[in-house]
This record gives C-alpha cells, sequence and structure tokens, in this order.
C-alpha cells in the first residue's frame, strides 16, 4: 500500500500521549521565547531532529503498510 500526504487523515492516539505532545509544544514555545535559538547547539540540535523524524517517517510507513484493512 503506498503511503501518501492525506491532511484529513484521522489519527487515534491515548489521551497520555496527546497531553505529552501539548508539553512538548509547550516547552517548544518557552524555549523560543525565552531565545534559545541563540544556543550555539541550536542548530545541532535541530540536525538530530531532521534524523530522527527520517526515521519515525520510515518506522511509520512500514507499519501504515502492515495494517489490515
Amino acid at each position: 500500500m503506498p503511503i501518501t500526504e492525506n491532511e484529513n487523515l484521522v489519527l487515534e492516539i491515548t489521551r497520555a500521549r496527546f497531553i505529552e505532545l501539548l508539553d512538548a509544544e509547550a516547552q517548544m514555545i518557552c524555549l523560543d521565547n525565552s531565545g534559545v535559538d541563540n544556543w550555539e547547539g541550536y542548530d545541532i540540535a535541530f540536525k538530530d531532529l531532521e534524523e530522527v523524524k527520517a526515521s519515525q517517517k520510515e518506522r511509520t510507513a512500514i507499519n501504515i503498510g502492515r495494517r489490515k484493512e
């Protein structure tokens, strides 16, 4: 099954995971508002983030491909 971008896709997550995501978003907003983008390791952290996102995207594609419909 090919993986396509679908903004209307509805995903199901646990309430606990939803709260974790909201907390992470709030933390990022606070860090950005505090000037963390001036930190010397900021660019390195976002390079690492891109690698993690690529890995997650690959794992998600594999998991979605295995789903039974």
